[in-house]
């Protein structure tokens, strides 16, 4: 059974560009809130012995709360 897919999130510069591109390359719908800030990259490794790490570049503010 074929369920319809759709991408969603927060996206923005060259990374944002980029991935919005490789997603529509692969025929995925997505409907990203774009912003003028550049995306941070996020990276999981799950190693052989099973261990898991994650390595998370800081981002900057979406938003200011009051």
């Amino acid at each position: 059974m074929e369920k319809e897919i759709l991408a969603t999130g927060i996206l923005g510069g060259t990374i944002g560009d980029y991935i919005i591109k490789e997603l529509e390359n692969d025929q995925i719908k997505n409907d990203f809130l774009k912003t003028d800030k550049e995306s941070r990259n996020c990276i999981s490794i799950l190693h052989v012995l099973m261990a898991f790490y994650v390595v998370v570049q800081l981002g900057q503010k979406l938003f200011h709360h009051l």
